[in-house]
């Protein structure tokens, strides 16, 4: 499911935070609490794409398939937005703005994409660098 994920991630707009701003912090939480609470939104996500990917396995139209797509865009986008609202504490604060800036040059290339440009290998090299950099606070984003 994990090759699922990656391949919803690159052909979908998941965040577009420069369009909409950082959310607003609610409060530094403890390195614990922000793992736990990341995760748990991981695991959400993880199981809605799951149950879309065995939609799309069983076979569909190709106007069901752009459905799951908006649906896997729509999922993917509330849980990064979920993620992006959580109030790291002090030590993670630059783990974090290192995730903003991966995803950000993420939203780039999916535009850059929309217009026509072929990135399939920018987009292997920025989502391991996400994966590389989630896995150390979320690790359930990334299996």
């Amino acid at each position: 499911m994990k090759r699922l994920m990656t391949l919803l991630i690159m052909t979908i707009a998941v965040f577009g935070c420069s369009s909409k701003g950082e959310p607003e912090p609610t409060g530094p939480l403890t390195e614990s609490a922000y793992s736990a609470q990341g995760n748990a939104i991981c695991e959400q996500m993880n199981a809605d794409l799951d149950a879309l990917s065995l939609r799309m396995a069983a076979g569909v139209s190709p106007e069901v398939e752009r459905d799951i797509f908006r649906q896997a865009n729509t999922i993917s986008s509330e849980a990064i937005m979920s993620l992006f609202e959580l109030s790291p504490p002090g030590s993670l604060v630059d783990d974090r703005q290192l995730l903003f800036d991966i995803v950000e040059e993420r939203r780039q290339l999916i535009e850059r994409t929309n217009n026509g440009e072929d990135l399939a290998q920018d987009f292997l090299v920025v989502n391991q660098r996400f994966e590389d950099a989630a896995e150390a606070i979320w690790p359930s984003c990334i299996n």
